[in-house]
């Protein structure tokens, strides 16, 4: 069942939410920089990014939560004002939800069959699946999001980053406004 949260259960989960978006973006960034080289290191940032993708994945599209499970429509007095913002979830996300569940979350005799290509992550792609969808759900809470995580210097910063170039992010609110005359 879907259910509008109380603001407070909504703020929490907010900061939840933000721990696992910088997460996936900063699991990302490691892996692009190749600080770690081909290591186990490699590996460890590797299934980090795997599993917040996952959960952000599900915070988004999953429209059969859990009873406590954590979901973007509940950020929404109706859900079809979600629905209608982020749109049905695409291919590229959906398989890779399956695959996270079938090659890292659970140990599956799936992974026998997997060749080295398909064990490959493009991470580029899926950012540019799954940014502008959180972008969006940052821009219709607004609010909602204040006095969260994501009303600090480093929520704005991954604000910024999840942007698609094309529109501008919303002002941060962390420098004081200008002086009035």
């Amino acid at each position: 069942m879907l259910s509008v949260k109380n603001r407070e259960s909504l703020h929490l989960a907010a900061n939840h939410l933000f721990y696992e978006v910088s997460m996936l973006e900063s699991a990302a960034g490691g892996l692009a920089s190749g600080v770690a080289g081909q290591s186990t290191i490699t590996n460890a940032l590797l299934e980090s990014f795997v599993i917040h993708l996952r959960n952000v994945i599900d915070f988004l599209y999953n429209d059969q939560p859990r009873e406590d499970d954590v979901v973007a429509v509940h950020f929404f007095e109706h859900p079809k004002e979600w629905f209608d913002v982020r749109g049905e979830e695409p291919q590229k996300l959906r398989l890779a939800r399956h695959r996270a569940h079938k090659e890292l979350a659970h140990l599956t005799y799936t992974r026998q069959t997997v060749t080295l290509e398909q064990k490959l992550w493009r991470i580029d792609e899926l950012l540019a699946e799954i940014n502008p969808t959180l972008f969006k759900f940052v821009l219709e809470v607004g609010s909602l999001l204040d006095g969260t995580d994501w009303r600090t210097p480093g929520g704005y910063q991954i604000v910024h980053a999840l942007a698609p170039p094309s529109q501008d992010p919303p002002p941060d609110r962390t420098e004081p406004p200008p002086p009035t005359t």
